[in-house]
């Protein structure tokens, strides 16, 4: 069978298996009952969220090609389809199984390591907390927040620190792979995996780079924001954004 062939085959199993899922979802429910429930005030606002959320799935893919791009300058658009990918995956799989496939499926479509690619996932979840806890630290000295709050800040800060101090002393101390595989083989691979993780972080040795994925993050945050309200405005309700 031809590749072409197998394409259209799989195309076509993916479209029947959705159309099978979506009938066990929706067999059940009343459709007077359905129709009321999306009788919505301002359903026009529901647009504005799925544009948003493709803008915002935009801002990741161009914050992940950043910090690819040490490894490999790869096209845009695929980094934007394998991220939709992934985090379809992270929604019907447990353990965010999806962040480890769209590594994995990089590293073998560009033959990159595939510890490197990781780590990149890796740091494209650690900006958006990074900057999650700037702003907390924000509004906290502004208004006043319950302690659950602050000790969560104060956790995921300390947390984000260890990664950062981590990632200074891999920097600094970098190992002679070929000396280690030598005399200490028992235990090169642990350190041939940390020295990876040193190569794929080094964006975040530039200020410069660092400030500019950093404000990629608080974008993000903003868009998130903005769907929210969006959400408020089409079911005519007010949850407090803002």
């Amino acid at each position: 069978m031809s590749p072409r062939r197998k394409r259209q085959l799989f195309n076509a199993l993916g479209i029947a298996l959705s159309a099978v899922f979506i009938y066990f979802c929706f067999h059940s429910l009343d459709g007077q009952d359905l129709r009321k429930a999306f009788l919505l005030p301002k359903p026009w606002w529901l647009l504005g969220v799925v544009l948003l959320n493709f803008l915002l799935m935009a801002l990741r893919a161009l914050l992940w090609s950043g910090l690819l791009r040490p490894l490999a300058a790869l096209p845009f658009w695929t980094l934007f389809d394998v991220l939709h990918i992934g985090y379809m995956a992270n929604n019907l799989l447990p353990l965010k199984a999806g962040e480890f496939f769209r590594a994995s499926f990089v590293a073998k479509k560009w033959d990159l390591r595939y510890t490197q690619v990781l780590t990149t996932v890796g740091l494209e979840r650690f900006f958006p907390g990074f900057s999650l806890i700037l702003l907390s630290f924000l509004v906290a000295s502004f208004l006043q927040v319950p302690i659950w709050i602050k000790t969560g800040a104060y956790t995921l800060g300390a947390v984000l620190v260890g990664v950062q101090v981590m990632l200074i002393l891999l920097w600094k101390r970098k190992p002679d792979l070929a000396k280690w595989e030598k005399r200490h083989p028992a235990i090169y691979r642990t350190i041939e995996f940390f020295y990876h993780i040193g190569e794929a972080s080094q964006p975040l040795r530039s200020f410069s780079s660092f400030a500019w994925l950093l404000g990629l993050a608080f974008v993000s945050w903003a868009l998130q924001v903005a769907m929210l309200m969006c959400v408020e405005a089409a079911f005519g309700v007010q949850v407090g954004v803002l």
